[in-house]
């Protein structure tokens, strides 16, 4: 089993764990992808907009989301190892 150090906090620099954190391939496709993001919408041409009905797609995500969330549960059911378990509720 492998020793894991834990380092204080106020030892270490935020640059030494920066660059642990990250490699220095993931951060050069990072600068990358931050340079595609700036750059390309002022080389490509406008797209044109989209129909009505895709529009309404987050519209319809929030109320089934919103839906979900008040949708009571029943979490004896859901939990019990027993499958033939019914809550008494």
């Amino acid at each position: 089993m492998p020793i894991v150090k834990i380092y204080n906090a106020s030892l270490v620099s935020n640059r030494e764990v920066r660059m642990r954190y990250f490699g220095w391939k993931a951060l050069c496709l990072l600068a990358m992808l931050a340079v595609a993001l700036l750059l390309l919408p002022l080389i490509l041409p406008p797209l044109p907009p989209p129909p009505p009905l895709f529009l309404f797609i987050p519209i319809i995500i929030l109320v089934l989301l919103s839906f979900l969330l008040l949708l009571p549960s029943n979490v004896n059911i859901i939990s019990s190892p027993n499958p033939s378990f019914t809550s008494p509720i």
